[in-house]
This record gives C-alpha cells, structure tokens and sequence, in this order.
C-alpha cells in the first residue's frame, strides 16, 4: 500500500471511530410521559363497573402522573391544558399530584393555547410554562354569583316560609330574598377573601414573585402580549409551532415523547370472557388481600338510597345505602381502614344524623378517614365530624354549622290559578304544613324549638366528633363557613391535602403501603343487571318536572343552571322534610370569561 492510500485508509478509520464514539457517548433524549387535561374534570369514580380508569376524572389523571413519578422510564411530563374546566380544589389536588412528580427529580412543562385563572394556576405547579403563539393570559381575579329566588317566587304566588337558627346561616335566603343580609354578606366575603388570599400567594411562591407584583400582574395580564408575560415571569417561553423546539430549550436537552405516554393503567377487562364477568358481577374489589374501602359520597344528604350522577340524573348521598356501605366495612376482616369522599352541601338533618352515628360505630372499629372535595357544609360537615380525621383542600368550603326548616306557601298561586283549597285538619298542630296558608305564630314558635332541638344535636356531634381538636364552638357555629385552610386554623379539619394525601395518611395507620394501597369500592360500579333495572326505571323520571328541568337548563346555560339546581334542591326538599341541614347557596368562582 501507497504511504498515500495508507494516510487515506487511517484518515477514514479514525474519523469513522470517533463518530462511533460520539454516536455511544450521544445523551440518550428526555422521555417525558404526556397527560392532557380538557373540558370538565369530573369527581368521583366510574358508574359503570365495565369503565375502568376514566382519563377525563381527577383520579384517572392523577393515576397518570403517578405512573410517571414513579415509572423509571420516564424523565418527566408534559401537562397539556386545553381550556380545562377546573374547579380550585380539583387545581390543588392536580398541582400536589404534579409536586410529587418533580419530588423524584422529574421535570413538568405546562403548555396552553390560553389560560384562564385555574388552568394557570396548575400550571404555576410545573417547572416551566409555555403559551402558544397568539395565546393570552386570562387572569381576571376571581368571581361569585348567587341566585336570589325570592322575587321569582312571589311572581308566580309562591312564598317560603323559613325559620333559620345560626345568625350566619344563608341556607334560606336563595329562596326568600333578591339580596342577601350582612351577615352572609360578611360570611361569604371572609370566604372570598381566603381564596384570593390563596390564588396570589400561589402564584407569588411558585413563580419567584412578590404578592404585589401578582396583584399587578393580574391587573394587566388580560390587555397585555407575550413579551409583558415574560417580562413578568408569568411564563417561560413561546410555542412558535414547534412544542418539541419549546421543549427542548426548556430542558437543555433533546426530548421524545407521544400522546400515549403516561397513559393511566386500565382496569378494563383484557378479554371478552372477562368483560362478560365484570358486565353481570360488577366490581370483585382488587382480590382477597387487606384494602382500603373506598365509599364515594356526593350530593345532597337524603334520607333513603344514594345516587351516582351521571346519565341518571343529579348525585345524592343516601342514608340507607351509606349505613349498608360502613357496616359491610366493618363486617369484611380485609378492610384495615375506610376512606369516605365526601362532597356534599347536607340536606336532611334526620339522614345527616343517621349517617353521623354509622361512621361513629365504624370508627370505634377502623379508622375512618373523610376526604373534603369542593364542599363539606352543614349536613355534609355534620356527617365529616364523625371520622377519625378529616381532610381538605384548602379551596374546599366547610362549616355552615346551622339549620333552617319550613314550608313552601302556594296561596297566592292557586288564587291565580282560580284553584279552591278547603282545609281540614285535627289535633293542635294538624294543619301546621299545609301549603295554603304561612305559620302561625304558634306553629312558628314550636318549628324554632324543634330547630333549636337539631341545631344543639348538631353542635353536640360537632363537639364529639372533634373532640380537644376545636378549641371554640362558638367562634365556628351559627352557620358560619370557611376555606379549608381557614377550617385548619380553627381545628374543623385535621389537615388540608387532598384525597391522595388522606389515603397516603390513613394507609400508614393501617400498615399498608402508601404508595400503592388497594382500594375497594363500597358499594362497588354498577353491573349490567342493575343499569337495566336504573333504565326501566327512568319512565319516573320523563313527567313533566323533568321536562321543565331539561327546558330551564337549555334557557339558562350549563353553568347557571348548576347554581340555580342547588338552590331549588332546597326547595325541593322542603317538600319531604321540614328541618334542612343545607348549603344550597353555591360558592361557584368564575376565573375568566363566562361560558354558557
């Protein structure tokens, strides 16, 4: 060989080694798991025992971002928001499930089209915040808007005629009034108050900002563009049609990903034999071994079965199906502990008590556990007080320690209505709930000792319930309500954290491992043989009040019909039981542009 073709020869050889070499010693991309969050974020778990893990559920997406955090194949996440209906204690759940991601040393980049106030708040809980090219910043504060019926009411002949014992207590007011009083005023606005208090120093913390310049920023962000947002510290960089580029320059490292990544693990059946089981049996539980019993409580507290939401109609929490669900987790040796998820304004005070003393005898035997979501008010805090202990989010509402109790009146409406009412009635107090006429000043006298009876019962089980942990009744009765960091400072509630932080909690109690405790849902999803008997039963539910419901849903939009449903629960449910513990009133926060 030529000394020519010899330097030639080595020339390539080397050249080819060291592009091995560098092609060997080349970091391997960032694998980042990918959890998109879109539209309402619905509470509680599937209906269906078929369903499996529902991505579009707090659960189901927190379930996504602990496979990251704890799957090594994963070097982060990226949270997409697209336009998420979220409400505060869903962001703080979401923003701690985000926390424990970064905790193993993950990296979380957060990306939307627009934020509005709660998507940017959880976006605040990752490492770094993307806004697309022509994407703004809706930060507008926080709003509340409550329903007055009163002057409805008197349009159409009706009246209610309430009695209320707790000075703070608003219950009765959506029904009888067009404004409130000051003292709900002052109640709802201390509320408020908190919840800014929490939105500013959120953002301050985790942006590396003051509370004053959040404050600015909120004041400016809706008119101002992306280099203000950044100039800022809002945000952390533009998506200029390119997420991977955005992406990369966040990291200072190349990144791979795909939508499927950091998919939650289904539940559903992997073969037809098995979907078939699941479709006639329901739930089996997750096997044999020691489990934490999971039992969902939502909606109003009646007396009688619970109800699950979804397409048969509204959530509620029956009485009857919760005593069965805790004394089954007191009868099965598996179950080391219960864990109760709770979101409910009350309603029956009789059922709210029925409730209260089944978690008490549960407790005596295992520990029961309470998980607050957005609300544990008056009949709902009446049942929470009787747990081992008590958790919430520090956006949950809690308290609203009181009652109220009457009748609706439909004199002037069945004048109008050329209607002829003859009463009849026998013994002292025979006509007292007749809709024709209001109370007597006698039968308004016995109605407050009989609430005045409840409201002492009420305050008693409070006091049992939580034991040396509330230092002054006094200064969280009478229908008072607060936050759930509020709740905290005044020993309503043990903690704030939310439902992975309460089951976390109550499965090192019971010696169980807190990062994968199984969970046995009690009653367990329904199987096909109770959906076909639900569906042969909805012919009850096709009259016409479902027919005015469905058209007063179309008139007033989704939103402002879920806060005028809660008020018409209430007077709903005068009609069965003349003594409430309820909330009816919403605390319902519009963090941007309403959507109807």
């Amino acid at each position: 060989m030529s000394a020519t073709r010899f330097a030639l020869a080595a020339t390539v050889a080397i050249a080819t080694t060291t592009a091995a070499f560098a092609e060997t010693t080349r970091p391997a991309p960032a694998r980042l798991g990918w959890v998109e969050i879109a539209g309402t974020v619905r509470g509680g778990p599937p209906v269906f025992a078929w369903s499996g893990s529902d991505g579009s559920r707090l659960g189901g997406l927190t379930g996504k971002l602990a496979s990251i955090a704890h799957g090594a194949e994963y070097d982060g996440a990226i949270v997409r928001l697209r336009r998420p209906n979220l409400a505060l204690h869903q962001v703080q759940a979401l923003g701690a499930a985000i926390a424990r991601v970064r905790a193993a040393g993950k990296t979380v980049v957060a990306v939307a089209d627009t934020f509005e106030l709660p998507a940017y708040l959880l976006a605040c809980s990752a490492d770094a915040i993307l806004l697309n090219s022509g994407g703004t910043l809706r930060l507008t504060g926080i709003g509340a808007e409550e329903l007055y019926l009163g002057g409805l009411l008197e349009r159409i002949g009706v009246s209610v005629d309430l009695v209320r014992v707790g000075r703070f207590k608003g219950a009765g007011e959506a029904l009888t009034r067009t404004q409130p009083s000051e003292p709900w005023n002052r109640n709802i606005d201390g509320v408020l108050d908190d919840l800014y208090r929490q939105i500013r120093e959120t953002i301050a913390r985790r942006r590396g900002m003051t509370v004053e310049a959040v404050s600015e920023a909120l004041a400016h962000a809706l008119h101002e563009g992306r280099r203000s947002y950044r100039d800022r510290g809002l945000i952390d960089g533009v998506v200029e049609n390119d997420l991977r580029g955005a992406v990369e320059r966040v990291l200072g490292e190349p990144a791979i990903w795909d939508p499927t990544r950091g998919r939650h693990e289904s539940e559903a059946p992997r073969s037809p034999w098995a979907l078939i089981r699941k479709l006639f049996r329901g739930s089996d539980g997750g096997g044999g071994g020691p489990a934490i019993a999971a039992i969902d409580a939502r909606g109003p507290i009646v007396s009688g079965t619970s109800a699950p939401g979804g397409p048969f109609g509204a959530a509620r929490v029956g009485s009857r199906t919760m005593r069965r669900a805790l004394r089954e987790a007191r009868r099965l040796d598996r179950v080391r502990g219960v864990l109760i998820r709770l979101d409910s304004p009350g309603g029956s005070a009789v059922a709210s008590e029925a409730i209260w003393q089944a978690i008490r005898r549960t407790a005596r035997k295992k520990p029961v556990y309470v998980s607050v979501g957005a609300t544990a008010a008056s009949g709902g805090y009446y049942v929470a007080s009787a747990a081992t202990r008590v958790y919430a989010a520090e956006a949950s509402i809690v308290g609203s320690i009181g009652v109220v109790g009457g009748k609706i009146v439909l004199r002037d409406l069945y004048d109008e209505l050329g209607i002829g009412v003859h009463r009849r009635s026998r013994g002292p107090l025979g006509g007292m709930f007749h809709t024709s006429r209001p109370f007597t000043e006698t039968e308004r006298g016995r109605l407050r000792k009989a609430l005045e009876r409840t409201y002492r019962r009420f305050v008693d089980r409070v006091r049992t319930g939580r034991g040396e942990a509330l230092a002054d009744m006094a200064a969280v009765g009478a229908g008072r309500i607060f936050t759930g960091a509020q709740a905290e400072d005044r020993g309503l509630v043990d903690a704030t954290g939310g439902r992975a932080a309460a089951l976390r909690a109550l499965a090192r109690r019971t010696g169980l491992d807190p990062e994968s405790t199984p969970l046995m849902r009690i009653p367990g999803p329904m199987s096909l043989p109770e959906l076909l008997d639900r569906m042969l039963a909805l012919d009850r539910g096709l009259g016409a009040e479902a027919e005015l419901r469905a058209a007063a849903r179309r008139l007033l939009g989704p939103v402002a019909w879920r806060r005028a449903a809660r008020v018409l629960t209430g007077l709903r449910e005068l009609r069965r039981e003349p003594i409430l513990a309820l909330m009816p009133a919403v605390v319902a926060l519009r963090a941007g542009p309403q959507r109807w």
